[in-house]
């Protein structure tokens, strides 16, 4: 089936989607660095109206929030003609219709962290890599674990890895629990790689928790190739990594 045409700039717009899930107005406009929103606006209405991404209605409309958006049935046409886009992870944006207020958000926040950690590298001599879930290697380790995101800064002589884990504000405690243990350990096994794992938090609750079970841990067994690290939605959203998690 022909697909209605768009411009090469905007067909960047579903493949970010791809990678983010939900994105808004501002957010998409950085990622395409255009500095004219009234261009980007005319892009996304264009592509509305194409059925290639989807305007989502906001709940809470006071104080006015940057329209969000989703992908739609020809920009899901337009992925699968790409060699690089896995297909199988396709088949998930079939139901974005269905997706959460939560859901959205915290898509978002990843996108915000992206977007401040890019801007604070600033060494031309380190090379930073962003990993969403769209964007993991199909054989790599990583899929075993399956965390919200990653990144990476790679200079000439070191890698500096970091895993990060989202915990959802309604999350029972033994779910969150569960996943810091399985990340912990995961991680722990490699002796011979560093790695940087940071939680990042709803709320002042669940922070505490976290810390306090993840001190627990490391009393119980010793992680000396693992950093852990504990941050807020509003710090990661900065590109902050928050307290390192010691032993007191």
């Amino acid at each position: 089936m022909t697909t209605p045409h768009i411009t090469k700039k905007q067909k960047e717009i579903p493949f970010n989607l791809y990678k983010f899930r939900c994105l808004n107005r501002t957010q998409i406009q950085k990622l395409l660095n255009n500095k004219d929103y009234r261009n980007t606006n005319v892009w996304l209405k264009d592509l509305v109206e194409k059925d290639y991404i989807v305007r989502i209605e906001d709940e809470q409309k006071f104080p006015p929030k940057p329209s969000k958006y989703r992908i739609s049935i020809n920009g899901i046409r337009l992925l699968r003609k790409d060699p690089n886009v896995e297909k199988a992870y396709l088949t998930k944006l079939y139901q974005e219709d269905r997706r959460s207020t939560q859901f959205q958000n915290i898509s978002m926040l990843i996108a915000d962290t992206y977007l401040n950690l890019l801007e604070k590298n600033t060494d031309p001599s380190i090379t930073f890599k962003f990993y969403t879930q769209a964007d993991f290697p199909k054989d790599g380790s990583i899929r075993e674990i399956h965390p919200t995101f990653a990144y990476i800064y790679e200079s000439k002589h070191n890698i500096e890895n970091f895993i990060c884990e989202v915990m959802e504000p309604d999350m029972p405690w033994g779910a969150v629990s569960g996943r810091i243990k399985r990340l912990v350990e995961f991680y722990a096994e490699d002796e011979d790689e560093s790695t940087n794992i940071i939680f990042i938090c709803p709320d002042a609750r669940i922070y505490r928790s976290v810390g306090r079970y993840t001190r627990r841990l490391m009393r119980e067994q010793e992680y000396g190739n693992l950093k852990l690290y504990q941050t807020t939605y509003d710090g990661i959203r900065e590109g902050n990594l928050g307290e390192r998690i010691e032993i007191k």
